[in-house]
C-alpha cells in the first residue's frame, strides 16, 4: 500500500480482501494517512497508526 499513488492504486491493493468495496470510499483517506510525516517505519506500528487514523473516517486529523 505503500508504493500508491493514486486512489485507484489504493483499491487495486485491496482487491483480495473481502472489505475492498468498504475501503473504497476512503482510499484518499489512506494515501493521506500513509503520506503522514508522522507515519511510523516498523510494520506492527504502521498497522496500529493506519488503523488508529482511519477509524475516524477523515473527521479528525491522522492520528488523533
Amino acid at each position: 500500500m505503500r508504493a500508491a499513488n493514486t486512489k485507484e492504486e489504493v483499491i487495486k491493493a485491496l482487491e483480495p480482501t473481502p472489505y475492498k468495496d468498504e475501503f473504497a470510499g476512503i482510499a484518499s483517506l489512506v494515501l493521506q494517512v500513509v503520506r503522514d510525516p508522522k507515519f511510523p517505519k516498523r510494520r506492527e506500528a504502521q498497522i496500529n497508526f493506519l488503523g488508529n487514523s482511519l477509524a475516524g473516517r477523515g473527521l479528525i486529523s491522522p492520528r488523533r
